[in-house]
């Protein structure tokens, strides 16, 4: 968090938390009231303020105030990187502990205990990384079966083995203990 951020924060402890005015689209862009942020340096503000609280909410402290961010699929877009991947928006890097396919084809990541979903430039190479459990190279009707519910691959990453189990996107979303369309609490 900006040196700044804290400093406001200090400075004026009260303001009240604002709901329904940013949101993220599928490639981890910020939307300010349904348009794209164009800005560089708000946008690049924006990622450095951005957390997840204890309840599962997605905000951007902007100084003293706390915006929540809504998410449709997650509240970070994975992007591969020389040795795991790096969180969008925000500054985390890491390497994938697990990996779920949904019925839709959506691929998500935990990245450092954070839900990610796959950026689309990389599920490719992910594809061509898969093995079943014996070793054996991912043929359409594995992953046929793992988008219907069943089965199990792995993903082999320069960074070692993950397991690609099939998930849906409510189940993941309950199992991170997120709230989408963030509201306040109690």
């Amino acid at each position: 968090m900006d040196e700044i951020v804290r400093a406001a924060m200090e400075k004026w402890p009260n303001v009240p938390d604002l709901y329904g005015w940013l949101a993220l689209d599928g490639r981890g862009r910020f939307l300010l009231q349904g348009a794209r942020v164009g800005n560089p340096a708000m946008e690049a503000f924006f990622s450095r303020n951005y957390d997840i609280d204890p309840a599962g909410r997605a905000f951007v402290q902007n100084g003293p105030q706390r915006v929540y961010v809504a998410f449709g699929q997650a509240p970070y877009l994975a992007r591969r990187r020389d040795g795991g991947f790096s969180l969008h928006p925000g500054l985390h890097e890491g390497a994938a502990g697990s990996a779920w396919l949904t019925p839709e084809g959506e691929i998500y990541l935990s990245v450092e205990g954070r839900l990610a979903l796959l950026d689309g430039p990389d599920i490719a190479p992910l594809v061509a990384a898969a093995c079943r459990p014996d070793g054996m190279p991912a043929e359409e009707d594995d992953w046929q079966g793992l988008a219907e519910g069943r089965g199990m691959l792995r993903l082999r990453l320069p960074e070692g083995e993950v397991n690609l189990a099939p998930a849906t996107h409510p189940l993941l979303v309950q199992q991170f203990g997120l709230q989408p369309t963030p509201e306040a609490s109690g």
